[in-house]
């Protein structure tokens, strides 16, 4: 039986806050491609840092293969 999960590809976050990238990271895990806007571009460019921080460490512990 299909579900609707299976036919989301892309998931859409307006917010680039603490909320914004715990959603982010959680959808962006299992594979999910995650577009992620905020209240202006610094806010974007600081959450995908704080992101790629965030996956660099879940990879180093061996959480996460890249």
């Amino acid at each position: 039986m299909k579900t609707i999960m299976q036919d989301i590809q892309t998931l859409r976050i307006f917010c680039a806050g603490a909320m914004g990238r715990g959603i982010a990271q959680v959808a962006a895990q299992p594979g999910l491609r995650v577009k992620l806007h905020g209240a202006s571009g610094e806010a974007v460019a600081g959450a995908g840092d704080t992101l790629g921080q965030t996956f660099d460490k879940v990879v180093q512990k061996g959480n996460l293969n890249e």
